[in-house]
């Protein structure tokens, strides 16, 4: 009979696995998406409630760009060693994360400026953006960008549904946007209170 791995191993893989996953700038969702698995169900494996069988973690770590390899046990502290030497670079990591969320949403921004002319915000928010895509981000300022930034899958389904509601939607987008990029330009703790909008992330 299979043996399970105890939850404080369970848990151990689900933080690795997130980490990876912010790393890379992916939603639960997205990263779901790219292995054919629901996001509850990516939520549970990062929180360490699902014992996953060998086939779900390679998929999830080819997704991921990770390698799994067997070490042996007397050499696992020097691969470790490597790893946290490998992991002292958070600026870099986060600015890459940061990237992956700025560029989709900037390549829609400037999608919505030549198919909506009328829509006058869409000028504000494209240019938000490229000023917070130079900006360097660490795992700090990372995080209050994934509070401020909108989902583009659910601007995309604004311009579906009712491109009238996108204006209002994206100056609200701006707002929380800006209030980010004047926090980083002045110094100001990355986690000050940022505007609501109405295109909150999906999960993370």
């Amino acid at each position: 009979m299979r043996k399970q791995i105890s939850f404080s191993q369970r848990r151990q893989v689900g933080d690795g696995l997130r980490d990876a996953r912010v790393a890379k700038g992916l939603t639960q969702r997205e990263l779901g998406e790219r292995v054919g698995l629901p996001q509850s169900h990516i939520s549970k494996i990062e929180q360490g409630a699902v014992d996953l069988q060998f086939s779900s973690l390679s998929e999830l770590a080819r997704a991921l760009d990770l390698e799994l390899k067997l070490v042996p046990r007397q050499a696992l502290p020097a691969v470790e060693g490597l790893v946290r030497t490998f992991a002292q670079a958070p600026t870099d990591r986060s600015t890459s994360a940061a990237r992956a969320i700025l560029e989709p949403l900037l390549r829609l921004a400037r999608d919505i400026e030549a198919g909506y002319p009328a829509v006058e915000e869409a000028d504000r928010f494209r240019r938000i953006l490229e000023e917070l895509s130079a900006l360097p981000f660490d795992p700090e300022s990372l995080k209050a960008l994934r509070l401020a930034a909108p989902s583009r899958q659910k601007i995309e389904r604004l311009l579906d549904e009712d491109p009238r509601r996108i204006g209002p939607a994206i100056a609200r987008a701006t707002a929380a946007l800006r209030a980010l990029r004047n926090a980083r330009f002045h110094g100001r703790g990355e986690q000050a209170q940022l505007p609501a909008h109405s295109l909150e992330a999906e999960d993370d």
